[in-house]
C-alpha cells in the first residue's frame, strides 16, 4: 500500500528501498538519556539506530555529558563531528532539562542534526498548527487578554476551555478548566503566559458527549507519511488505546500535505502531525516518536523507512 495516496489509506507505506548501502557515510551520532533509562522495546532512537545499524552505517549514542563544544566544532564522545557525520536528536521527550539547554549551544556549530536544534526550539509544536491550521475560536492570548477570550468561548456555550502553552510534549502544561471556573482559569493563565509570555486557548474539541476524543498521530517525513495510528484520550489528557488509523479526511489530506511544504521550509527532517478530527493540533518536531506503535498498528518497520529517507 501507497500512503502517498493519502485520503484512501490510512495506514501502510511504500516499501523501503533494499538496505543495500550506507545510507551515511560518516558516523550516525544519537544523542539522548544514558542508553541504561531507556525503555529497550519502546524508545523511538533505539529503534533509528538498530534500523541504521542494519544499514551498515556506524553509530554511536552519547549523552549531554558526552557534548563539548570547539569554536563551531561539535564534540560527541571524544570524537569531533564531521561534515559526513549525522546526528539524530532525541525523539522520544527527555527527562533531563539539561538537554534542552543543550540543544541552544547546538544551533551554533557546524554539523548535520536532525531535526535543526534552531527548529525544535523555535517551531513549536502546538503554535505552529496554528500557521496550517488556523481557527478563528482558536487564538493566542498575552498578559491582561483572558477575560475577552473567556467570554467569546462562554458565548458560543463552551463549556470547558483548553489552555496550551505553545510548546512542550506529552499534554504537560496543558490544563482543561471548566469556562465558569473564573478562579481556576486566571491561575492556569498567569501561569502560562508568566512562563512563555502567551498562551493558547480554545474550546475543548471532544465529541460532547462524554466520550473521550480520538488523536491521531501522522508520522512523517517531509517528503512522505510513513504511518498513522490513532489514540484514545481520556478526560484529563493522556494516551491511552492505540489502533490503527481511518482513511484521512480531505480536510487532514490537504492539511498532511501542507505540513511537507512547512517541514522543508524550516528544514524539518521528521515531524508527528496530531489531528483532533479535522483540527491539526500539533505539528511535533521536539520528539517525533511512536515509531514502535506505528509499527506495531501499521505492520511495517518505520524506522527502516526512515532511515532509507536520510539523504
Amino acid at each position: 500500500m501507497v500512503l502517498e495516496d493519502i485520503g484512501g489509506v490510512a495506514c501502510g507505506s511504500a516499501p523501503a528501498p533494499e538496505p543495500v548501502l550506507p545510507s551515511v557515510a560518516g558516523t550516525v551520532f544519537f544523542l539522548g538519556d544514558p542508553m541504561e533509562t531507556l525503555d529497550q522495546k519502546w524508545d523511538s532512537s533505539l529503534h533509528l539506530m538498530r534500523a541504521h545499524g542494519e544499514r551498515g552505517d556506524a553509530t554511536r549514542w552519547a549523552t549531554i555529558e558526552d557534548v563539548m563544544i570547539r569554536g563551531r566544532t561539535l564534540v560527541l564522545a571524544g570524537e569531533a563531528v564531521g561534515p559526513h557525520d549525522l546526528v539524530w536528536l532525541r525523539l522520544d521527550p527527555s527527562t533531563d532539562i539539561r538537554y534542552y539547554e543543550t540543544l541552544r549551544a547546538l544551533c551554533h556549530v557546524d554539523a548535520r542534526i536532525v531535526n535543526p536544534p534552531a527548529a525544535v526550539l523555535t517551531v513549536h509544536d502546538k503554535r505552529s498548527a496554528l500557521d496550517l491550521c488556523p481557527r478563528p475560536t482558536w487564538s493566542l492570548f498575552s498578559a491582561g487578554q483572558l477575560d475577552g477570550a473567556v467570554a467569546a468561548m462562554r458565548a458560543m456555550g463552551v463549556g470547558t476551555v483548553v489552555l496550551k502553552p505553545p510548546s512542550l510534549f506529552a499534554s504537560k502544561g496543558v490544563r482543561f478548566l471548566p469556562a465558569e471556573d473564573s478562579r481556576a482559569l486566571r491561575a492556569g493563565f498567569d501561569d502560562l503566559v508568566g512562563l512563555f509570555g502567551y498562551v493558547i486557548a480554545e474550546p475543548y474539541l471532544g465529541p460532547g458527549d462524554g466520550r473521550p476524543p480520538l488523536d491521531t498521530r501522522v508520522l512523517m517525513t517531509d517528503r512522505r507519511v510513513i504511518g498513522v495510528i490513532e489514540r484514545l484520550i481520556p478526560p484529563g489528557g493522556g494516551l491511552h488505546d492505540v489502533t490503527a488509523a481511518r482513511p484521512f479526511s480531505p480536510a487532514q489530506a490537504r492539511l498532511v500535505e501542507a505540513a511537507k511544504g512547512y517541514m522543508r521550509r524550516h528544514g524539518i527532517v521528521l515531524a508527528g502531525l496530531d489531528f483532533l478530527g479535522d483540527t491539526l493540533t500539533e505539528i511535533n518536531v521536539s520528539c517525533p516518536g511512536a515509531i514502535p506503535e506505528v509499527n506495531l498498528f501499521c505492520h511495517i518497520r518505520a524506522e527502516a523507512e526512515i532511515v532509507a529517507e536520510i539523504r
